[in-house]
C-alpha cells in the first residue's frame, strides 16, 4: 500500500490501522471491545484528564464540521443535531466550540463511553463558549433509542461508525431498517432535514445504493403530507474529501462522508 499523495501517508497509514483493527474487534463481539476501550479511556481521563488518540477527531472531524456549518449555515444554533455512535463525545464539543452548534445529542451502545463523554463535557465545556451549549448524551441501542426533543426527532443526524456496526451483524439482515429509523422516525422526513454518514466499510456508491433505498421504503401512504408537495431525498454536494489510497491497481478512500437532505418540490402539472 502506498499513499498517492506523500503528505498524506500519515494519516492513511492510520486509517488503515484503526480499520483492520476495528475488523479484528468486529470478530471478537464488538459491543465488547468498545465497552473495554472506553473503559480503558475513562480511566485514563479521571487519572490524568487526557484520553487517547480518536481516529475520527484526528483527521476527519475538521473537514466534515466546516461542511455542517456551510450546509446549515447561521441558523446552526437552533438546529437539533444527533450523533449516532458518539464514543466520548469529542466530535460534538468540537461542533459546539468551534462551530457554534448549540443543541446536541449523542447515543452510544458502550456505557463506558457514554460516562466519559458526560465527564469530559462537564468539565471541558465549562468555558464561557460550550456554555452556550447544551449536550444530552444517552445509553441506548439505536433500534429503540428517542432522541429527547419535543417531537422525537433532529434536525440533522450524523453516523459515525453505526451502520458499519449494524452491517456487520447477523449479515446485515437489518441494514434497511436501521437506515429507515434515521429517515423516517429519527429525521421524521422532515423537509430540510439532513442524514450525514461516515462510514469505513461503505465506498461512496454503496452508500448511496443503501440510502436510496431505504428513502424509497415509505412507511405509510403520506409521502409529502407534510410539505403539500413531492417530498423526495437529495444527496448534498461537495462532501468532505479524506486522504486517498492506492493498493493493486484501485485508488480510493478508506473513509467516506456523503449527506442527504429531504426537499419537497412541485408536482408536475397533469398531462
Amino acid at each position: 500500500m502506498r499513499a498517492v499523495d506523500a503528505e498524506n501517508k500519515a494519516s492513511a497509514g492510520k486509517y488503515r490501522s484503526w480499520a483492520l483493527e476495528r475488523s479484528e474487534a468486529c470478530i471478537l463481539g464488538e459491543r465488547a471491545y468498545w465497552e473495554r476501550v472506553y473503559a480503558a479511556e475513562r480511566r485514563e481521563w479521571e487519572e490524568s484528564d487526557v484520553v487517547g488518540d480518536d481516529w475520527f477527531a484526528e483527521h476527519t472531524a475538521t473537514r466534515l464540521g466546516a461542511w455542517l456549518v456551510a450546509m446549515c449555515g447561521e441558523g446552526r444554533e437552533r438546529v437539533r443535531l444527533l450523533d449516532v455512535g458518539c464514543g466520548n463525545g469529542s466530535f460534538l464539543m468540537q461542533l459546539a466550540r468551534e462551530h457554534g452548534f448549540r443543541h446536541l445529542f449523542g447515543v452510544d451502545y458502550s456505557e463506558s463511553a457514554v460516562a466519559l463523554a458526560r465527564s469530559m463535557w462537564a468539565k471541558r465545556m465549562s468555558s464561557a463558549n460550550g456554555e452556550l451549549a447544551q449536550a444530552v448524551f444517552t445509553v441506548g441501542d439505536v433500534r429503540g433509542y428517542v432522541p429527547p426533543t419535543a417531537d422525537g426527532r433532529v434536525d440533522v443526524l450524523h453516523d459515525k461508525g453505526t451502520l458499519d456496526a449494524v452491517a456487520l451483524q447477523d449479515g446485515g439482515a437489518w441494514v434497511d431498517a436501521y437506515l429507515q429509523r434515521c429517515l423516517w422516525v429519527w429525521l421524521g422526513a422532515q423537509p430540510g432535514s439532513k442524514l450525514v454518514i461516515t462510514s469505513c466499510n461503505f465506498t461512496a456508491e454503496e452508500l448511496r445504493a443503501q440510502v436510496e433505498r431505504a428513502a424509497r421504503a415509505s412507511p405509510s401512504d403520506t409521502l409529502g403530507v407534510e410539505c403539500g408537495r413531492i417530498l423526495e431525498l437529495r444527496e448534498l454536494s461537495d462532501p468532505p474529501q479524506y486522504p486517498v489510497l492506492e493498493y493493486a491497481g484501485q485508488r480510493g478512500s478508506p473513509v467516506v462522508t456523503l449527506g442527504w437532505r429531504w426537499e419537497c418540490r412541485e408536482k408536475p402539472a397533469a398531462g
